[in-house]
Order: C-alpha cells, then structure tokens, then sequence
C-alpha cells in the first residue's frame, strides 16, 4: 500500500492543488466579485474607488509573485503554502469588518499576500512540474483545474451572501479555507526525491539496481536533472521579455474580466445569478483549454498552440461587445474560456520545457508577475471607462486591440536557449 501511494503520489499533489485552488477560487479570486456590488451600495463608493481594491489584489500578488517564486526555489513550496493558508484566511476574515474604502484596502491587500503563495500561480505549479517529466504538460492541465471546478461554486457564494449578508460571508469563507487548506498544505513534498522517488512515479532503487530489467527504466532516467539556466541567465534572453509581454497583456484582460464580468451582465438587464451563470461558463469552459492545451503542449510547437490561444481571446473580447443576450453571453464565456484555460495552462509547461527546472519557481514567479502584477490595470480601465460612458464596450475593444499585437512576439525569437549558451 505504501509503495502504491508513494508512486501515484504526484497525482494526489495534482489533486492538492485542485483542491485548495477550488476553495481559494470561489472564495477570493473570483468568489470576491460576488460582493462588489453590496459593498458598492452599503458604503456609496464609485465602482472605480472599489476597483482600487481588486487591482491591489493583483499588485500584491504581482509583486510577490517573484519573491514567492525565490523562497520556493530557496526554503521548499511546504513551508510557503501552509503559511499563505494562514494569511489568506486572516484577510479573508478581516474583510468581515470592513468600515471605510482604506480597510478594504488594507483587508484585500492582506488577503492577496497569502493568495500569492497558496495558489497555483508559482508554488502547486513548481511541485506538481518537479513530480512529473514526460508527462508533465497534462499533470499542469489537471492541476490548474482549481478555479474551473470553483468558479460553480460562485452561484453558492452569491446566495451565501444574500442569505446572510457579505460581512458574515466573508468571515465564513475566511475561517473555512483554514480548516480546509491546512491538512492539503502539510501533505506538500517539494520533491519526488524527499519519497525514493523519480518523476513520473518511477523508484530510485529501480534505476540504479544493475539487475533492472524494466525497459522503461534506464540509468538515462538520473540525468534527469540536466544543466538548466538560472533566473540570472533566463532574463538575459529575448524570449523571456517576449513571453513577460505576452503574459502582461493577458493578466490586464483577465483581471479586469474578473472584477467586472458580474456588474458588466448585470448593468445589461442579467440577474445577479445570470451574471455569475456566465462567469460559471467561463471557468467550466476554461477546464477544457486547460486540459487540450496540457495534452498538446506534450508534443506540439509551443508557438502555435499560445499563438491560437491569444487569437480566441482576441476575438472573444470582439464579442463580449454585443454579447446582451444569452446565446451571445455563452459564446463569449465558451470562446474566452477555452482562451484562457489555454494561457494559463501554457505558462508553467513553458517553463520548464524552455528554461528547465533549475530556477523553475523563479521563473515561473517573474511570468506570474507579469500576468498580475499588469493585471492591476484591468479593473481600474474597465471601472473607469465605465464611470465615464456607462459602458464597458470600449474596455472590451482596447483589451482586443491589445491581444491581437501580441500574438506574433513569440515568433520574434528563434534562438534556442540552453545552459551552454551562457559559458563563455
């Protein structure tokens, strides 16, 4: 029994990470829109003063992004989750007493701190790529399904609130991901090594028996750990701030997505249930790109399949323009979401599969950064360009326009890096 569980050990940390990323996703990334417009009508706040707050959400993790990648590479992702878990939850609980715009602020910042590092952005995704080699693409596919199977959940935590308001919403929320997130962050091994064991469930004692005779088992498999650039090395190359580019501009639509999509269907005649029914969309729709795109990433041009993934999201902002009426709002949620689930899945296969492992957290944070760190910018455009024309149409047409410049930066790199480049 033992053997069995230490050599399928990578896919219960596959399964960790939806877990915990389930939770965090319909309870703070997209689950915090749900009150966006309680707190907007309790507090008189214009809807770009309580933007300020979902952008700090993105700043901080931004920010941070880089920071939790380094202490993952530095001191283990064990360490980082378990306390994220515990920031997270005190944010998510403070926001329970909020009583002026700057302890909004405050609550939202605290929780972001936490978000940074229990989420999959930078830490599940540097464990789960560790566990897996040959088959890593579709094991990331998997273990970013998180706010796929959370944001259902949204629908709860829009009648949570409404049945006993956003105060006792929150607080609720907060104290349940601590009794939930604690157990799954302590089962965290950084490494298949800390277990005898190799990616891909393979045991060590297996490889380096001279009687092996398993033909899927060689002593090719101890190399394993190749000569892969550090972080120093990675942003000396023109691919790296082509990709940061590419995730910036990503991180600016789908921030401003997050923050606005409910009050967007909303403001066009949708209840408050048939706005979250399209954020639900999204995200179930989102799995599927997550999933295609891990699969393919195994064995296709990686260009390509980024390529593809910016073009549908191009077009799903295009979209999202005349989207007043159901068929309408479920082809942009279907579009986008297969987009983004796409994106998200690409980032950290492209990683490692560009960068290697060496420094994978690292790097992994800096792209994580770029995705939200810019992301700060999405909500404050789409509540802006709202509060001055009282429609989000032209966020919408900006977000596209910027989607489509960035679909050829990849291909303005052709150079292949390796380790070796880097000795003089």
């Amino acid at each position: 029994m033992k053997r069995f569980i230490y050599q399928n050990y990578g896919w219960w940390l596959v399964t960790g990470s939806i877990l915990m990323n389930t939770y965090l996703s319909a309870s703070f990334f997209i689950g915090l829109q749900v009150f966006f417009l309680p707190m907007v009508k309790e507090f008189g706040w214009s809807r770009s003063m309580t933007s300020i707050g979902f952008s700090l959400r993105q700043l901080e993790t931004g920010f941070l992004a880089p920071i939790v990648g380094l202490l993952v590479d530095k001191i283990g992702p064990r360490k980082v989750i378990v306390a994220s878990v515990l920031i997270v939850s005190a944010g998510m609980m403070l926001t329970s007493q909020v009583n002026s715009i700057g302890f909004f602020y405050l609550a939202v910042a605290l929780g972001s701190i936490g978000a940074s590092g229990a989420s999959h952005g930078v830490s599940w995704a540097s464990v789960v790529a560790s566990w897996f080699d040959k088959y890593r693409g579709r094991a990331l596919g998997f273990a970013l399904m998180g706010p796929v199977f959370g944001a259902p959940l949204i629908i709860f935590v829009t009648l949570l609130e409404e049945v006993v308001g956003w105060r006792m919403a929150t607080f609720l929320l907060g104290s349940g991901f601590l009794i939930f997130g604690t157990p799954i962050a302590l089962s965290v091994r950084a490494k298949p090594e800390e277990l005898g064991m190799l990616p891909d469930g393979k045991f060590i004692e297996k490889v380096i028996d001279p009687n092996n005779t398993d033909p899927k088992l060689d002593f090719n498999d101890l190399s394993l750990k190749s000569k892969d650039i550090t972080i120093k090395q990675a942003i000396q190359t023109k691919l790296f701030w082509l990709l940061f580019t590419v995730f910036a501009v990503q991180g600016i639509a789908v921030s401003g997505l997050l923050a606005h999509q409910m009050p967007l269907f909303e403001n066009r005649g949708f209840s408050s249930i048939e706005a979250s029914a399209t954020v639900t969309f999204l995200f179930v729709f989102s799995g599927f790109g997550r999933i295609i795109a891990g699969f393919i990433l195994d064995y296709a041009p990686w260009k390509t399949v980024l390529a593809m993934a910016l073009l549908g999201q191009a077009i799903a902002f295009l979209v999202l323009m005349i989207a007043n009426n159901y068929f309408t709002a479920i082809t942009f949620a279907a579009t986008q979401g297969v987009s983004f689930g796409a994106i998200i899945a690409s980032r950290p296969v492209l990683v490692g599969k560009l960068f290697g492992m060496e420094s994978f957290a690292s790097i992994q944070g800096f792209f994580q950064a770029a995705t939200v760190g810019s992301g700060m910018v999405g909500p404050i455009l789409f509540g802006s360009i709202f509060d001055l024309y009282g429609s989000y149409n032209i966020a919408a047409l900006i977000i596209s326009i910027m989607t489509f410049i960035s679909i050829p930066l990849p291909y303005f790199s052709t150079k292949k890096i390796t380790h070796e480049s880097f000795i003089s």
